[in-house]
């Protein structure tokens, strides 16, 4: 199994994890939405009927059309959260993996997308020093200066004359966001 594919079935695991306690949440604010609101009709309607006795049904039509309105915007809001920090998760994962499989996925990156010559940017809180980078088998195979500092979240950037590659593990995670967002959506909550 290779890194995404690891990685993939990581978000969905804990997409799975997520699933029950942001339903439950979500459907919870939406029906203190939705009484709140009815409440807060029947008020009014108590009101009108003493000023507008016309106008009573409007008044409440208006009322639950808004409520309803509301309660579905707040819950998708907090299905909208739910399926990023399902994402965000996995970033954090990534940052916290253990040396040897850090190492591993940044061999690959760096063997899959690294011309002889080019430049790897390791970040700031990379789990490896600039010399032990250095000594990476691939990046001496390859002939690869390495720079360190890089103001991204894990992962590594690629730099050559001709492009920069960025395989930071934020853009990796955007990436697989923006092809597997609706399939978490929906394993989250079908």
């Amino acid at each position: 199994m290779d890194g995404k594919d690891k990685i993939i079935e990581q978000i969905l695991k804990d997409a799975d994890l997520y699933k029950t306690e942001v339903t439950d949440k979500a459907d919870n604010d939406y029906r203190m939405a939705i009484s709140s609101a009815q409440k807060n009709a029947e008020e009014i309607l108590t009101s009108a009927r003493k000023e507008f006795c016309d106008e009573e049904a409007e008044t409440i039509r208006r009322r639950k059309v808004v409520a309803s309105l509301d309660g579905k915007k707040l819950y998708l809001s907090k299905k909208t959260e739910a399926v990023s920090e399902v994402f965000l998760n996995a970033l954090e994962k990534l940052n916290k993996l253990d040396k040897s499989t850090y190492k591993s996925i940044i061999c690959r990156l760096i063997k899959e997308n690294a011309q002889k010559g080019a430049t790897v940017v390791i970040p700031k809180n990379c789990p490896f020093s600039k010399g032990e980078v250095y000594n990476f088998e691939v990046v001496k195979e390859l002939g690869l200066k390495v720079a360190d500092g890089g103001n991204f979240n894990g992962g590594i950037v690629i730099e050559s004359q001709n492009s920069d590659i960025n395989l930071s593990f934020e853009a990796i995670i955007d990436g697989l966001k923006e092809r597997y967002e609706t399939f978490v959506a929906e394993k989250l909550f079908d």
